[in-house]
């Protein structure tokens, strides 16, 4: 009885062990990818920043561009309404028949 007691704690002992270095294993591995990760990301920051910037002016851009089609789409329906009634589309009209 004291033998089994005694090998039920040596294998708790050595799955303790076990644990403890795959814990210590895993805490090196994320500490360097995060040291990785920040070196990366300090080197491509700058680059992001412009390109975000870019975006937001493309955005503006758009935005002015829609609102111009759109505020001159307005005027040539009401000055020529003809032009903007309803077509029915020729496929849809084969699929009916």
């Amino acid at each position: 009885a004291i033998c089994s007691l005694f090998l039920l704690l040596l294998y708790s002992w050595s799955s303790s062990s076990d644990s403890l270095n795959n814990l210590k294993s895993t805490n090196k591995a994320v500490t360097d990818f995060n040291i990785f990760s920040e070196e990366k990301y300090s080197s491509i920051s700058p680059d992001l920043t412009k390109l975000a910037k870019n975006l937001k002016s493309i955005k503006t851009d758009l935005d002015y561009i829609y609102k111009k089609t759109h505020s001159i789409k307005v005027k040539l329906k009401g000055k020529y309404p003809e032009a903007f009634v309803p077509r029915a589309d020729p496929e849809q009209q084969e699929v009916n028949e």
